[in-house]
Formats: C-alpha cells, structure tokens, sequence
C-alpha cells in the first residue's frame, strides 16, 4: 500500500512508529516543529536520527540545529551523514516505512491545502545486505556532540 502526504501518510507513519522498541530515522531534512510533534505521540520513542546537515541546508531552512536540543531532551543519539538522501524509518532493522518525505510540516501533514506531494511505503522484512547497508551508512556518519553542535551552529551564521 502506498501512504499519500494530505491523507494518510502521518497516521501511517505514527501507528508504524508507536509502541516500537529501536526506532533509527533516517532523513536528510528535518524541522524542529514536526519533530517534536511526531515525539510527542504516545508510546513513541526514537534512539537514533540520521541528518545531512550540510551548512548551507541549515543557512536555507531546510533543516533545523534545534533538533540537537529535542533530541538530547529525548536520549536520541543524532549522526550527521553529508551523503544521505534516503528518508527511511526502521524498527530495530527489522522492517521499514520509507519513502520520499522529510520531517517537515509540508512533508507529513494532514492539511489539505499545503502540503507536498509525498509517498511511502513500508517493508515488512529487512534482508541483511540491506541491514549491512544502513550500518554502514551510521558507520560511515558523524556523531553530533556539543562541541560540534557549537561549531556548527556558528558555520550556519556565515
């Protein structure tokens, strides 16, 4: 079944994510705003996210530093990736809801008039060559820390 933004893309997406036990979030752009509101659902909890956090993503809007403070509130552990694009949900590599939309109120919404054309999926299995390819992109990433929270918070301003 394909889950359609405007419709029901963020029912799907919560109902996948609730009362799950690893939660890992992969997405190139996220805002502050949908983030804490997707948190804020009951039984849902996240241990870690992915984001491309290039700078000049950051100076633009598309992404939010903001999202270091919720997710250190929400001892979530937050990877940079600059290679990223992929927009994938996984339930302790077991399964996967993915597809085209960041986190952003444009992205997952449920408002009929301004939102962007989204689709998502789910996958009910995750084989191990594609579990190995989404370990190696965590491997692969940057761990943000405060210090580099710091750093990139002053590059952004530039």
């Amino acid at each position: 079944m394909l889950y359609r933004n405007g419709e029901n893309l963020k029912n799907n997406l919560i109902t996948y994510l609730t009362g799950k036990s690893n939660i890992t979030i992969f997405s190139p752009y996220i805002k502050a705003k949908t983030l804490n509101k997707l948190l804020e659902s009951k039984d849902l909890t996240c241990d870690q996210i992915v984001v491309r956090w290039e700078p000049r993503d950051i100076a633009m809007g598309s992404s939010d530093l903001e999202i270091y403070e919720i997710c250190k509130k929400n001892n979530i552990t937050l990877f940079m990736n600059k290679r990223i694009h992929l927009k994938l949900y996984t339930n302790n590599f077991k399964d996967a809801f993915l597809g085209s939309a960041n986190i952003s109120e444009r992205a997952i919404s449920e408002d009929k008039g301004n939102y962007n054309y989204e689709i998502c999926s789910y996958a009910d299995n995750i084989d191990n060559e594609d579990k190995l390819y989404l370990y190696k992109i965590i491997n692969e990433s940057t761990l943000i820390t405060d210090e580099l929270y710091e750093s990139i918070k002053e590059q952004s301003k530039d």
